[in-house]
């Protein structure tokens, strides 16, 4: 079977992480970090996480963009509205 030799080979692990039940106040790991920036879409400058910096700036990226689309969606309908 696709070069395996048994089912959990083939298939990916799955975990559910209820992110409403997390406490922001209680970050004790790296785990906990992630869960943090997930949650809140912050990352303290403390969390030492792997890969959370990254994240992090594709975060930022990813709201400056959307800022961008907004604010020339504002300035379409403004002209749309305008009396000349």
């Amino acid at each position: 079977m696709f070069g395996k030799q048994k089912s959990q080979d083939l298939y990916p692990e799955y975990y559910l992480i209820k992110a409403g039940d997390f406490n922001e106040n209680a970050v004790n790991d790296t785990l906990d970090e992630w869960v943090y920036f997930l949650k809140t879409g912050n990352v303290k400058d403390d969390f030492k996480a792997k890969g959370i910096d990254k994240a992090k700036e594709k975060h930022m990226n990813m709201i400056q963009n959307i800022c961008a689309v907004k604010r020339v969606g504002r300035k379409h309908n403004l002209k749309k509205i305008r009396i000349y």
